[in-house]
């Protein structure tokens, strides 16, 4: 059938408008489904971009909190090669000297050729004994998530060589 014999048949042209039909739902759903991962892939983009940081509410916040709980000493370890990471370090450590840990200084970590670079900062906690020290790292990660610091978790890497009354607590992991 040519066009204008379809053009002046009812049954053609309902034919043509439902492949239409169907073909803009299609392209719609192909649109909206673009759009989205667009804006998606925006988001993570700005999360990423954006630098790991405490507010001064925060850091009065963790303080506040690690006030009345069992203390520990202290040493934060950032990526050397980043600056953002040292500066979220020392503001997580101006936290924990206000709440009256000991701080044992702060380190810059050095990657040897291959090796993947830490994705937050590390802290590493010792007290008196064991169990001392598990509840004060526990404490310490509950008071983190609790105002929003992302991504807080014990780390299961490189315990082997510390000694047993020594926690590692990954910090503001990001890739």
């Amino acid at each position: 059938m040519n066009l204008q014999t379809c053009w002046n048949s009812i049954s053609c042209l309902e034919g043509w408008e439902r492949t239409l039909r169907l073909t803009g739902v299609v392209v719609g759903f192909i649109t909206l489904s673009g759009a989205l991962v667009f804006w998606s892939v925006g988001q993570r983009v700005a999360f990423l971009k954006t630098p790991r940081t405490l507010n001064q509410a925060q850091i009065e916040g963790i303080s506040h909190a690690l006030r009345e709980t069992p203390k520990a000493e202290f040493q934060v370890t950032s990526w050397a090669d980043s600056e953002e990471s040292a500066n979220f370090g020392g503001l997580l450590t101006k936290a924990l000297k206000d709440a009256g840990w000991e701080s044992r200084g702060m380190t810059r970590f050095y990657m040897g050729d291959g090796e993947a670079p830490p994705k937050g900062v590390i802290v590493m906690a010792s007290a008196l004994g064991h169990e001392e020290t598990r509840n004060s790292a526990k404490n310490l990660v509950a008071v983190l998530s609790a105002i929003g610091v992302q991504e807080v978790q014990f780390s299961t890497k490189i315990t082997k060589p510390l000694s047993p009354t020594m926690i590692l607590i990954e910090v503001g992991k990001k890739p």
